[in-house]
């Protein structure tokens, strides 16, 4: 496989003549690119945990969303529902766990992301099912407009 610093490859890093012993200039390149990425990456995951932390933070004195509790408590209580998700719900029900605990790092729950995924399904499917009736809501409005203009209309017309 080659790559875009193997033609520096004849060019060795300690001045003309052979390598000796040292690395190649195409390979200090490439040593030097991965060090590179390997730094950004760490910058990277560095600011993703501080911005999680901060995160956690702020969360931790905010209460949870009556809608969120409402959501893990319909996933956890559903029929047929994972034993690990009625354990989740048996917990919380005895006070030996929050919502709210569980939610800020459901990581520490067997299943406990599988539990927020479920969640985050179930709230999208109640949004669906919202603009859904909105959408008919808004088609029978619609309907209703043109029926009341096309009777203005009838009326205007019939007293002239």
């Amino acid at each position: 496989m080659t790559d875009r610093f193997d033609r520096f490859d004849r060019f060795d890093a300690g001045g003309a003549g052979g390598t000796g012993g040292q690395e190649s200039f195409g390979a200090l390149l490439r040593r030097l690119q991965h060090e590179d990425a390997d730094r950004d990456l760490r910058r990277a995951l560095d600011d993703v945990r501080d911005l999680l932390a901060r995160w956690r933070a702020e969360e931790e004195h905010e209460p949870l969303e009556p809608g969120v509790v409402a959501a893990l408590e319909a996933v956890t209580g559903a029929p047929g529902a994972p034993l690990s998700y009625r354990s989740l719900a048996r917990r919380v029900a005895e006070g030996t766990l929050s919502w709210h605990d569980f939610w800020l790092d459901p990581r520490r729950e067997p299943d406990g992301t599988y539990v927020v995924r479920d969640v985050l399904a179930h709230q999208t499917a109640r949004l669906q099912a919202a603009l859904d009736d909105l959408d008919a809501h808004g088609e029978e409005s619609a309907r209703l407009d043109r029926d009341l203009d096309a009777e203005l209309r009838r009326r205007h017309r019939d007293t002239r």
